[in-house]
């Protein structure tokens, strides 16, 4: 008696290994670009919650809060610990209107190495006028040279 073997030839399984292979070539790159955009939306988000707060700040005081401590003893919600705000994308958090214009204040988000990548920019910066709106989000990478809000989508990918 003949006894009929079962299972697969090597060349389905050379076909199914050329599929999946194919499916992650196209499923990798979307799904970086997918986790970039969830890291920058964090990333604004605190950004911009940040800045409802030192908007707060200077209509209250009439100044731009110089300091994150000086931000914290102003508002209980916000902490004097700068990286208390540490997650898989933020570092640390920091209020500071020495490095921006007379009659400006400044947010500013740290971001963790390697959020964006290994040669993204490092830091979120917004600076505030003296409305209270937001001027412009600046980025700056490692050197501390300053780009404009055009290059979001070369460094986060939006």
């Amino acid at each position: 008696m003949k006894r009929s073997q079962s299972g697969f030839t090597l060349i389905e399984l050379m076909i199914v290994i050329a599929i999946v292979g194919i499916l992650a070539s196209i499923a990798m790159p979307s799904y970086r670009d997918y986790v970039l955009k969830a890291n920058a939306t964090e990333a604004i988000t605190l950004l911009n919650s940040l800045n409802k707060k030192a908007i707060e700040f200077y209509n209250v005081n009439g100044t731009w809060p110089m300091s994150t401590a000086e931000m914290a003893a102003f508002d209980a919600s916000v902490s004097a610990t700068e990286t208390d705000y540490a997650t898989d994308v933020v570092h640390s958090i920091h209020f500071n209107a020495n490095h921006v214009a007379a009659g400006q204040g400044a947010t500013w988000v740290r971001l963790q190495d390697g959020a964006f990548g290994p040669n993204a920019r490092r830091h979120l910066r917004a600076v505030l006028t003296v409305q209270g709106g937001m001027i412009d989000i600046d980025w700056c990478d490692q050197s501390g040279s300053w780009a404009t809000e055009t290059d979001i989508g070369q460094y986060f990918g939006c």
